[in-house]
């Protein structure tokens, strides 16, 4: 009864849209925390009420939604989104697996722009939804256990649901019977009570923890827990009060484990009256039952078979295994001390029978939570390998889009210093060029500077004869000579024009005299022997002996020419 109980209260765990009688402009540019005042009851009042209304509820939704976009205040936009992803599964609009998908995406939004409160309801909602009709049992306990890591990030002040939120992991694990993490959580919560608390939840977490301690033989712990629910109950609330019942009939039932009778029977009778007064008939069953354990231990058989009658009548209405396990066995004591063997008997097979079907149950439970798991780390391994491609793909690309990138500018810095080497070998080539034009025509005028004066000083040699002036001649001659400075002024240029020319004779000719040297490059220049002699300031005899011993070191025939020769070098 408690699991159902809970699963209820849990559903549209979060909910927080009241718009009904409410200024929507109330709601604009809030923190959470100050909007959740005026949004407590959409979900209880409207989407959990039996007479709910579709058009009504998107009504609001929609235009809460464009007061929020008009306005631009992101924060409440999202809440809408929120709202209308609740009132679509309230009407079963979509499949849970849809409304799975949609809790992701703005889950993910949540992430991403940073907003805690949103992701933690998005966790919450998300685990409700799993849990609800056994959906994905696995999928809810991973919900939850994010929702654990997101709330340790947020204050009660920023989010009042955070006691509500550790009460709902707690019922989980409490649902499979995992009593320490149960334990656990119900702590956690009853320290993140709001200061304005108005719900049920610290009391039901005490339950909680009351059973818990129950379950493990401690019942002075679970009496005092049980008593302190009882104080968390707010007074004339209809909907809390019939907890005053269930609570009761713990404690009488602790009292009665802890051999205290006299103790336990006041909180039973209690227990009874008010159960009764809720129709909460499981719990009258409960306490029926106890009070026919303790007219057992007294013997008083009596009193003892009308209270178990009684029990055995309520049980019927909410049929529960745990409870007509517990009434079977006591039937079955009941028996034997009235000496009816046989019933005793069939009591206790009874007993045996509804115990097998509860475990059952639990079994085919922690199987189905088995295979859910299974599922899910198939899916979460299927999503991984499907990453790992993705990523291994992406990677690919970027490797050949690298490689390709890289080529292209290895290819684009290679063709431009290709292109510089071009230009500068362009440049080079043309200033050499220049160079060697400029060289050329210097050597050329020094030749023809040569050759001129060397005609000028024939034709006045033919003109004076023997005159007086021959004295002056002879200083003229005297200028035309090519001195020492002038002839490494002149061969310089001669190498700029004829590169490498007097290294070659060097090489083929290597026992040649200065004198013949100088020959050899005025015989290039294509100077007369008159004009070598003019330059080289010997006789014309003198340049015809150089050029018979020239031809005597390089065995030359007489027929042979100065070109032939030059043109060999």
């Amino acid at each position: 009864m408690l699991t159902k109980r809970l699963l209820y209260i849990f559903f549209y765990l979060l909910g927080t849209i009241q718009v009904s009688a409410i200024d929507y402009h109330d709601l604009l540019h809030k923190s959470y925390a100050d909007r959740r005042s005026q949004l407590f009851t959409f979900y209880t009042d409207e989407l959990n009420n039996p007479d709910r209304n579709l058009n009504k509820s998107q009504q609001k939704v929609i235009a809460i939604k464009a007061l929020a976009q008009q306005e631009k205040d992101r924060d409440l936009l999202l809440e809408t989104v929120l709202m209308q992803i609740h009132v679509d599964d309230a009407f079963k609009q979509r499949t849970k697996k849809e409304s799975l998908r949609s809790i992701d995406s703005l889950l993910q939004i949540a992430e991403d722009e940073k907003i805690p409160w949103l992701k933690c309801r998005c966790l919450s909602f998300a685990a409700l939804l799993c849990f609800i009709d056994a959906y994905n049992y696995e999928l809810a306990f991973n919900y939850a256990e994010l929702l654990n890591l997101s709330l340790q990030t947020i204050t009660k002040e920023e989010f009042p649901e955070k006691q509500i939120c550790y009460s709902q992991i707690a019922h989980y694990y409490y649902y499979f019977h995992d009593w320490l993490n149960a334990l656990r959580y119900c702590e956690l919560g009853l320290n993140e009570t709001p200061k304005q608390w108005k719900d049920q939840y610290p009391m039901q977490m005490c339950n909680i923890i009351g059973l818990v301690y129950e379950k493990q033989k401690d019942y002075k712990k679970a009496i005092a827990y049980y008593k302190k629910a009882i104080q968390y109950i707010i007074p004339n609330d209809p909907t809390l009060n019939i907890w005053v019942g269930i609570l009761n009939g713990n404690i009488g039932n602790c009292q009665y484990l802890l051999n205290n009778p006299q103790e336990a029977i006041p909180h039973l009778q209690s227990c009874i009256d008010s159960a009764l007064k809720y129709q909460s008939l499981g719990v009258v069953s409960d306490a029926f039952m106890t009070l026919g354990k303790i007219d057992l231990d007294q013997n008083k058989l009596e009193n003892a078979e009308r209270n178990l009658r009684n029990s055995r009548i309520y049980a019927m209405a909410p049929v529960e295994y745990p409870r007509l396990e517990n009434l079977y066995v006591v039937l079955a004591r009941l028996a034997q001390k009235k000496g009816n063997a046989l019933l005793t008997s069939l009591y206790l097979d009874s007993a045996m029978t509804v115990k097998d079907s509860m475990s059952r149950k639990l079994n085919a439970l922690f199987i189905l939570r088995g295979r859910q798991k299974a599922a899910v780390l198939k899916e979460q391994k299927l999503e991984a390998d499907k990453q790992l491609k993705t990523t291994q793909r992406n990677f690919l690309i970027a490797l050949i889009f690298l490689a390709t990138f890289s080529s292209m500018y290895i290819f684009y810095i290679q063709r431009k210093r290709f292109q510089q080497k071009r230009a500068i070998d362009r440049l080079q080539l043309q200033q050499h060029e220049q160079e060697l034009h400029l060289a050329s025509e210097k050597l050329n005028a020094f030749a023809n500077t040569i050759s001129e004066k060397n005609r000028l000083l024939n034709d006045l040699e033919m003109k004076l004869g023997d005159s007086p002036k021959l004295e002056v001649l002879a200083q003229l001659k005297e200028s035309t000579i090519l001195t020492e400075e002038e002839w490494d002024r002149f061969r310089k240029l001669f190498e700029l024009v004829h590169k490498g020319y007097m290294l070659r004779l060097k090489e083929k000719l290597p026992d040649l005299t200065q004198a013949e040297t100088r020959f050899m490059v005025l015989a290039k220049l294509k100077f007369s022997n008159k004009e070598m002699a003019g330059a080289l300031n010997i006789s014309t005899q003198a340049i015809r002996t150089t050029w018979y011993r020239l031809r005597k070191k390089l065995n030359l025939p007489e027929e042979g020419s100065l070109e032939e020769l030059v043109d060999t070098i």
